[in-house]
């Protein structure tokens, strides 16, 4: 039976604020991860794979939804693939500006450690 352990660091950027979608900064009240799906790992039994450090950027919309995933440090094939798919399903509460809600730019980084 496997195990996986999925570790999240939300890393926030800092950039200019009139871009659309923006990074978050001082101004902007960070979105809070209200709903986490864990991705669900194909069968890896024959690949050695130590604990495997992953970092995607995303877009966390104004309706707090995940979308335009991108890799920025890859830990395997299949490993990213299930972990971006399931981020496509988490939920967020939006960030706010002024007290409205915005699109944000969002980095996030995790260790995946796999247990058979």
């Amino acid at each position: 039976m496997k195990r996986v352990t999925f570790a999240l660091l939300l890393l926030v950027s800092l950039a200019h604020a009139d871009e659309k979608p923006i990074y978050v900064d001082r101004n902007v009240t960070p979105p809070v991860l209200l709903k986490q799906v864990n991705a669900r790992l194909p069968e890896l039994k024959g690949i050695y794979l130590p604990s495997k450090f992953l970092m995607l950027e995303a877009v966390i919309t104004s309706k707090g939804e995940v979308t335009n995933i991108k890799l920025l440090r890859c830990a395997h094939a299949l490993i990213d693939k299930a972990v971006a798919e399931s981020m496509k399903q988490w939920k967020f509460k939006p960030a706010l500006k002024n007290g409205k809600a915005i699109a944000v730019y969002l980095t996030f980084a995790s260790t995946i450690h796999i247990r058979y």
